[in-house]
């Protein structure tokens, strides 16, 4: 208890909560009854904890914060959050969402006032990328190939940046990781078709890149159907015969006679006319 009758202050109190009573006693001795008064000191401001955020980079356009705000001796007055521009502060509560976030870098900004007017502020930064990259196979084998074994090389590109990480498969299986080139070995003959696709920083994913081919291990079967005489006075004669292939099918016959260089001819007879007379193949 201490005269106060011409205190204006009371110093620099500590932060703190206190019961302040004042009385008063007039020169005959009453003593007025007391007046109480619940005393706040408090300097701090509040402290903001962004409890879940966005990714640094990520490729979803709604976006939501959860987050927690805490005075301990005043109390908290208000919450503000802002999205990109502090201008637009508006009173918020946890969660904090929005939808259709555009493109691009963005940040959000967090200001909790308590009753005592101490003002704080946080905020995160994050950036919103909905770009599909694009992948490209720069080589792979012919439409028809004899080799069991295929190899096959290709590139990405993300915003003209190139990308380092994709998924293939083979005749419609599972996607796995891969790295160019992707080798295959041992492939059966038939029909295969390859996919690659690519992955960005922030985890788009890119239409497959497609290649399909013809692994084809088995000549073809060629039966003569007609012959001429194996001893015969005829100058011109005549070959038949079928050429099958149960594979990548008939691309060429070609025939040679009597050892000489191997020509196109008919896919289904050869006529060889003005035949000396001796021994011919």
């Amino acid at each position: 208890v201490q005269d106060c009758r011409f205190a204006t202050s009371n110093g620099n109190l500590a932060e703190n909560r206190y019961l302040v009573k004042i009385s008063a006693s007039d020169k005959a001795g009453n003593v007025s009854d007391p007046v109480l008064q619940d005393l706040i000191v408090d300097r701090t401001a509040p402290v903001i904890t962004i409890l879940n955020s966005p990714p640094l980079l990520g490729n979803s356009q709604n976006i939501q914060y959860a987050f927690n705000v805490v005075d301990v001796l005043s109390g908290v007055a208000k919450i503000e959050c802002a999205l990109d521009n502090k201008a637009n502060y508006a009173v918020c509560a946890s969660p904090f969402s929005a939808a259709n976030v555009a493109m691009g870098a963005h940040k959000f900004h967090i200001r909790a006032t308590d009753l005592a007017g101490n003002v704080s502020e946080a905020e995160h930064s994050f950036t919103v990328d909905v770009a599909a990259p694009t992948v490209t196979i720069t080589k792979s084998p012919p439409d028809f190939s004899k080799d069991v074994n295929a190899a096959f090389e290709f590139v990405g590109v993300d915003a003209g940046v190139a990308i380092s990480v994709f998924e293939c498969r083979i005749d419609g299986g599972a996607y796995s990781s891969c790295s160019s080139p992707k080798l295959y070995n041992g492939l059966a003959d038939g029909l295969h078709t390859f996919d690659v696709v690519g992955l960005d920083a922030a985890g788009n994913r890119s239409a497959p890149a497609s290649r399909s081919w013809y692994v084809d291990t088995k000549a073809p079967t060629i039966a003569f159907l007609l012959e001429p005489d194996a001893l015969t006075s005829k100058t011109t004669v005549e070959y038949h015969y079928s050429v099958t292939d149960v594979g990548s099918g008939i691309d060429k016959v070609q025939c040679s006679v009597d050892g000489g260089a191997y020509a196109d001819c008919l896919a289904d007879k050869s006529v060889l006319s003005n035949l000396a007379a001796g021994v011919h193949t």
